[in-house]
């Protein structure tokens, strides 16, 4: 007999950037849907969240959920991107909150910390993998500049093993948490919401493609500019950056933007997907992806995806959801003009890919996924619970 799970009362928090309080990315986005979803089936739902919209520590109610925020201790360009020095006030805020289940997305040092709490207080933790680097090896020429990177790094890896459970994107990943850390996991895909689908006419996008780019080294911005030299003719736009590529100083030697490429600023996440679904394309340029939001957001509004660095699952084995350039400019160059001049070929691909998205990322086959998971904790709960009745 299916066993239906009560959420009424239910405490979940949430271990991740509120979305609507940060530039935020897919990431964010996917556990602000599964807690919208949890909400609606009457749990009780609140976020840890590392941004608030006054810069500070503070708790914020919004439609419903609690946020807790905090900021950020002591200056990134000084420790590098860590949270150790933030571990005291997220337990603080742990204890406030008492929650039934911790969900957190990604990995760092409050991952060890919610696994201690998890483990003293005897309530579930699951981990939700966002992008592959949570599974990465030490970086030791980054360790050298940022030493502290590695105290929580070890943490967030001790943490992620001593996890209640684990969720990962993509086969690669879970084959990783195999071979590496001895652990199972759930396969739970990215979801993609009603309102991602903006429903523009093929026979009306824009000969553009659309490059969604960070003043960080893992987006690479400066392969865009590089692309928009090789296509002259081709118009590039650029989602996310400001003109300001003094920025991209600290780890390029770019200093000029090409002419045909045009910056569309930061964006919210609507008119982000307006500027998507009017582009012909969507290149790619991340070194390292979980499975890219900006994918499934582009399959759906019928963009081809061309990437250069990754391929999730190798989905884009055959160009049949799309290209995969394999870390070669010129032959993404050659990828996007065949997309661009040949209506047939363009069609083929987003209409497959539409198909495709449409059934494997569905958003309520995955979150069925999640709400068995949940209630799978219940129900060990209540085993234990039997058998320590038994032994009274």
């Amino acid at each position: 007999m299916k066993r239906e799970m009560d959420y009424s009362g239910k405490r979940i928090c949430f271990i991740s950037a509120y979305h609507k309080f940060c530039p935020a990315g897919g990431a964010e986005y996917q556990t602000y849907l599964i807690s919208e979803e949890l909400q609606k089936k009457g749990a009780r739902i609140f976020y840890i969240s590392p941004y608030s919209p006054r810069n500070q520590d503070e708790v914020i109610v919004e439609n419903g959920k609690t946020i807790y925020c905090y900021k950020r201790r002591l200056e990134r360009k000084l420790f590098g991107s860590n949270y150790l020095f933030s571990l005291n006030i997220v337990r603080k805020y742990l204890n406030q909150i008492k929650p039934d289940i911790i969900f957190q997305r990604g990995v760092s040092s409050i991952t060890g910390l919610c696994s201690w709490y998890s483990r003293k207080n005897q309530v579930p933790f699951i981990v939700s993998i966002a992008s592959d680097v949570n599974l990465a090896k030490v970086n030791l020429i980054r360790t050298l500049r940022y030493p502290l990177n590695v105290i929580d790094t070890v943490l967030g890896q001790h943490g992620l093993k001593k996890s209640s459970s684990i969720i990962v994107q993509s086969y690669s990943q879970l084959n990783h948490l195999k071979d590496r850390y001895h652990r199972d996991a759930f396969l739970i895909r990215n979801m993609f919401y009603k309102d991602m689908e903006i429903g523009i006419d093929i026979g009306k996008k824009k000969d553009q493609i659309i490059c969604f780019c960070k003043y960080n080294q893992n987006k690479s911005p400066e392969v865009c500019f590089k692309m928009a030299e090789l296509l002259p003719h081709r118009k590039f736009v650029i989602a996310g950056l400001d003109h300001d590529i003094s920025k991209l100083k600290k780890y390029s030697k770019f200093t000029a933007v090409p002419g045909n490429v045009y910056f569309a600023g930061k964006l919210n996440r609507n008119q982000f997907l307006q500027v998507l679904s009017e582009s012909k394309i969507l290149l790619s340029t991340s070194l390292y992806e979980g499975f890219s939001n900006t994918f499934i957001e582009a399959w759906i509004n019928k963009t081809a995806v061309v990437s250069l660095n990754v391929n999730p699952d190798n989905f884009f084995d055959g160009d049949k959801y799309g290209y995969y350039a394999r870390g070669d400019l010129s032959v993404a160059e050659s990828q996007i003009e065949k997309l661009m001049c040949n209506a047939e070929e363009f069609m083929a691909t987003v209409q497959s890919s539409y198909i495709f998205a449409k059934k494997e990322f569905d958003l309520d086959g995955n979150m069925r996924k999640i709400e068995r998971l949940i209630c799978n904790f219940d129900v060990r709960a209540e085993q234990i619970a039997e058998i320590s009745c038994h032994l009274e």
